[in-house]
């Protein structure tokens, strides 16, 4: 499988044309100046899914994978992603924190129930929240990698809202797309996208905002087919 590459940026990740709307969520105070501030360096840590007792702490973690998303936005390689035995450790680590995130039901409360909104650009971050962003080349490619991930994050997986102009279906949409997703409301809708870069973009509740990952992280050998839409 060919994996994304991420050229060096040659401007500011919040004035680069076409770029903003995919990487901000349509949550200004997420800006990626901020996000990758505080980033810290670290070395590789081996974590065992299969033994917790073993497994880095959940903000270990999360600074692997900023780290991550800062090298690449700079361009520069990464370890999680510049090989097999990397992806895997990389897949480990994002279901490591994934299954840990917290519980937004208080506990004992059996009659708890969460405010939702049926609105993909909800900015409300609930801590059980995911938000995926997802840029590709063609629908084809965007609709493999979000039915990948839902699978992978057992997440409902929705046809997206068309919002592309000119196509009266998603089989007819042309040219680059953005998919965006929330786990909450399963509000989800396709869209133009006119930047160059190639991935997915993961939040989840109120940690900060991660990536690219590769379209194909949880389909290295495109064993799946392209899901009908």
């Amino acid at each position: 499988m060919n994996f994304v590459s991420h050229s060096k940026a040659s401007c500011s990740l919040n004035v680069c044309p076409g770029r903003e709307q995919a990487l901000m969520f349509h949550v200004p105070q997420l800006r990626f100046s901020k996000v990758f501030s505080n980033s810290q360096r670290f070395k590789s840590v081996k974590i065992s899914l299969q033994d917790a007792t073993s497994r880095p702490s959940r903000k270990v973690m999360l600074d692997m994978l900023l780290d991550y998303s800062r090298k690449q936005f700079n361009g520069r390689p990464h370890h999680l992603t510049s090989s097999r035995e990397g992806r895997e450790e990389l897949r480990e680590i994002i279901m490591a924190i994934y299954s840990s995130r917290p519980s937004t039901t208080p506990p004992g409360d059996t009659n708890y129930t969460p405010v939702t909104s049926n609105d993909a650009e909800d900015t409300t971050l609930r801590s059980d929240l995911l938000l995926l962003g997802i840029m590709a080349s063609d629908v084809k490619m965007a609709m493999r990698g979000f039915r990948d991930w839902c699978q992978a994050l057992n997440l409902d997986y929705v046809l997206p809202e068309n919002r592309v102009p000119g196509s009266l279906s998603l089989s007819e949409v042309k040219g680059s797309v953005y998919l965006k997703y929330n786990s909450v409301s399963k509000a989800c809708y396709l869209s133009p996208y006119a930047g160059q870069e190639r991935g997915v973009l993961l939040q989840l509740g109120q940690d900060r905002l991660l990536g690219h990952f590769p379209l194909g992280l949880w389909d290295e050998d495109h064993s799946n087919p392209t899901p009908k839409f």
